[in-house]
């Protein structure tokens, strides 16, 4: 072992002199005057003053040395007392870990004497005298340097009791987290659970999850097996613990839905709920019905139909990684760009949404955003309703083409987007890249989809989070939906670009001169871009490629011929006149929402002119009709007074005479 001076001398080659005591010798005396040292040391330490006990631990370990080498005081405390607190903080089982791997890295072996002795040069040990080692040696080391076993249990705050604990534990089990010796044995407590309730529960929510769920092979994020089962978005815990205290006895026990839930997510985690969604895959859901429908059939033919499903996620799964290992790529000749239509929005709109307001048709706004994978930027095409063209390949064609322009130009081109036909996937797109590269403003370019139904990528990352901030705003008129989309990022991640700045081509009938179609175009995910051809493959993975020979004639120098927007119709404007200007919170934007349409403003003024004289005209009928109709009443009274029947005359004079009599 080392010497006081020795150990004194391998201490400063780790620590510098200034953490060392100003005056520390090997007297007695000098140590019990470094009292004043300790107490002023401990004032100054991120201790937590309000834990006496630990307080009074550390001044009572200073106060004297720990072994006749006095680590504690070659150590500088500094170092010490910061082990101590950053171990304390540690949980429990944590803490035993560090522990056990210290024992393990500081205790000798008796199979690996030989090994020692080759090692170190020694006398073989067959050589040497056999002894019956009675304890073994454990070396204890702080940062390399050998410490005695007081200072090693004071830095890793750790009782002789549990110490020699993690012993026992250590020479029969290994590095391994310690368990309570009544962990699943019966609990003493009549209030606990039992082993046979657990198993009651496991039981019940099996045969439940083999009647209602769907199987969803390695869908659960944090559990990834292949068994794991969804249950109906309309079911939840608290129904299928309901369902279960209806099931039991009126002897049985009745546990919490709290205890049942804690079961539940121990024993069996891949039996889960669903939740609500929408845009999922098709073939997902429908081999998910099918499984559930042959729950009852021959085990080969479910397994077939769970192989299928399988190798689907597989490809979607391939595909996924393709897309990634493109986002990651750092080199600055390849350019990597995402595209796609978000859900249209509309204004005017308020978080205090009106009543009225649920049934007005406001503005429409479509976005198209592109997103460029290696700058983590997305740039949002804003089409107003008035500059719209609709979103078919032109409109798609048209942006993709503005962009590519306005950017910074590369040799190579990537491109994702997914498998919608109408504005994506279709020949127009593929005839514009091959007229880029044939009029050499790319050298090469690759054009990628995702597997239909596993189509979530960047773009859509972007559109949540503008859709996030355009939920909480108040949004009047266009220009403050752009403003929305760029307060959306305050990094700036999200640009917003008018449409107004895009020049519409007719795209569609001017390439289809130049590429013939490519047949069977939606069976294939990856496209790769000549000037006169196109080669094809199905997936990521797949071996095969195809070439396809698209080109007609050469390309000219001239440009496709401009669309004009057919704008609002007259009714859409009287419309939004007549329903959206009271929607508008400022009235300095009313007239940028709603303006009067000014080509129908004569036609209205002549139509009330019409109104007013056809309504006095029909007035003064009413009033000359009214007049005859009095007169034709008096006549009638007249002559009804000068025709009166005789007998009536008799009656009517006998009843004045008979009144007369009565009065007299």
């Amino acid at each position: 072992m080392l010497s006081e001076n020795g150990l004194k001398t391998l201490g400063e080659q780790y620590f510098s002199e200034n953490d060392y005591p100003e005056d520390h010798t090997k007297d007695s005396n000098s140590i019990s005057s470094d009292k004043s040292y300790a107490t002023d040391f401990l004032k100054t330490r991120d201790v937590s003053l309000e834990d006496k006990e630990e307080q009074e631990k550390i001044t009572q370990f200073f106060k004297k040395s720990c072994c006749n080498r006095k680590c504690n005081f070659v150590i500088p405390r500094d170092m010490i007392l910061k082990s101590r607190n950053n171990f304390i903080d540690l949980e429990k089982d944590q803490q035993d870990l560090i522990i056990l791997s210290k024992i393990e890295s500081g205790k000798t072996c008796d199979a690996l004497d030989d090994a020692y002795a080759k090692i170190s040069g020694r006398k073989k040990y067959e050589n040497r005298k056999e002894t019956l080692r009675t304890k073994s040696n454990i070396v204890y080391t702080y940062y390399k340097l050998p410490i005695c076993r007081q200072l090693f249990l004071f830095i890793y705050a750790c009782g002789l009791k549990r110490y020699k604990a993690l012993l026992r534990h250590f020479d029969v089990n290994g590095i391994i987290v310690r368990k309570h010796g009544k962990i699943n044995k019966p609990s003493s407590n009549s209030k606990a659970i039992q082993p046979s309730e657990i198993t009651k529960i496991v039981e019940f929510i099996n045969s439940i999850a083999e009647r209602l769920a769907f199987p969803l092979p390695g869908r659960l994020r944090k559990f990834k097996d292949y068994g794991v089962m969804k249950l109906p978005s309309s079911e939840n815990m608290s129904s299928i613990y309901r369902m279960y205290i209806s099931s039991l006895s009126p002897d049985e026990r009745r546990i919490s839905n709290r205890s049942f839930r804690r079961v539940w997510n121990k024993y069996i985690p891949y039996v889960t709920v669903m939740k609500p969604a929408d845009d999922i895959c098709d073939f997902c859901r429908g081999n998910s019905l099918k499984i559930l429908q042959l729950r009852n059939c021959r085990e080969e033919v479910r397994e077939e139909k769970v192989s299928v499903f399988l190798n689907h996620l597989q490809k979607a799964r391939n595909q996924r990684t393709y897309y990634q290992t493109f986002c990651r790529n750092n080199v600055n000749t390849v350019k990597v760009v995402s595209f796609d239509f978000a859900q249209t929005v509309h204004y005017p709109t308020s978080p205090q949404q009106p009543r009225n307001a649920f049934f007005k048709k406001t503005r429409k706004c479509a976005v198209f955003g592109i997103a460029n994978e290696k700058e983590k930027l997305q740039f949002n095409y804003l089409i107003d309703e008035k500059d719209s063209i609709g979103k078919g390949p032109n409109c798609v064609v048209s942006i993709l083409h503005h962009y590519l322009k306005t950017s910074s130009n590369t040799e190579t081109l990537v491109l994702f987007s997914d498998n919608c036909v109408g504005q994506n996937k279709n020949n127009v797109v593929i005839g514009y890249l091959m007229w880029r590269v044939a009029k050499g403003l790319q050298k090469a370019i690759l054009f990628n989809f995702l597997l239909t139904g596993h189509t979530k990528f960047t773009p859509d990352r972007f559109f949540g989070i503008f859709k996030a901030k355009y939920a909480v705003s108040n949004i009047d008129t266009h220009d403050d939906l752009m403003k929305c989309v760029v307060a959306s990022s305050p990094s700036g991640h999200n640009k917003a670009v008018s449409a107004e700045n895009v020049t519409w081509y007719d795209w569609a009938n001017y390439l289809q001169q130049f590429y013939k179609p490519l047949i069977g175009i939606t069976q294939y995910h990856h496209f790769i871009i000549s000037s006169n051809s196109v080669k094809v493959r199905q997936f990521a993975d797949s071996e095969e490629t195809i070439e396809f020979k698209l080109l007609q004639q050469p390309v000219n120098d001239l440009m496709p011929n401009i669309i004009k927007p057919v704008g609002l119709s007259l009714e859409r404007q009287w419309y939004m006149y007549n329903n959206l200007r009271e929607l508008v919170s400022d009235i300095a934007k009313v007239d940028d929402v709603a303006p009067l349409p000014k080509q129908m403003l004569a036609k209205k003024d002549e139509k009330e002119n019409d109104t007013s004289e056809l309504l006095s005209r029909n007035k003064q009928e009413t009033m000359a009709s009214m007049q005859d109709d009095k007169l034709l009443n008096r006549k009638r009274t007249n002559i009804s007074k000068d025709c009166v029947h005789p007998d009536l005359l008799c009656s009517q004079s006998k009843k004045k005479k008979t009144d007369g009599h009565i009065n007299h």
